[in-house]
């Protein structure tokens, strides 16, 4: 079993530049990791693909289109992985909040595959790989401050923030 932790990530800054055919927006962002976290454990020893909560309450929707699931099968069609997954999420990041929790965790996946493999792939490689899945994937594979464009895609870094307290609220 390993364990991994995904931070949710705010907007400092957004610009909404338009509507693309693909249903997504252009936009200019300023992204940032912040500390709050979910925990994902990965038992790698499993025969079947299961997810689950350790937050009873909560609900992620079907499993065969939840961000997790689709990052695994990504990863375990690409590099023909052998065997399956257990993954158990513990929500910390409320759900529906735009926190990119969803995102994160799937990008905690994508950490935990290529390790576990030993896959060596690149923050950029795993970057790719997560746009296939959804637009805030590719700033949680890599965390921190970015400054992003396109559908949130195009990331170039910005230097660290000072620690700083923020309040965030949902209503």
């Amino acid at each position: 079993m390993v364990t991994y932790h995904s931070a949710a990530k705010i907007n400092l800054f957004l610009e909404v530049e338009g509507a693309l055919s693909d249903g997504y927006h252009c936009l200019v962002s300023v992204m940032q990791s912040v500390s709050l976290f979910d925990r994902l454990d990965f038992d790698f020893e499993r025969r079947n693909f299961s997810l689950s909560l350790k937050n009873p309450s909560l609900d992620l929707g079907p499993v065969e289109t939840n961000i997790i699931t689709r990052c695994w099968r990504l990863m375990k069609d690409r590099f023909d992985l052998p065997d399956e997954v257990a993954v158990t999420v513990e929500k910390q990041i409320p759900v529906g909040a735009g926190l990119a929790g969803g995102s994160g965790n799937g990008a905690a996946l994508l950490h935990a595959v290529n390790d576990y493999f030993q896959l060596g792939l690149s923050l950029e490689h795993l970057a790719q790989l997560g746009e296939e899945i959804g637009a805030d994937v590719p700033f949680c594979v890599c965390g921190g401050t970015m400054l992003a464009r396109g559908k949130g895609e195009i990331l170039h870094s910005l230097p660290p923030l000072p620690d700083t307290d923020i309040l965030l609220v949902n209503g």
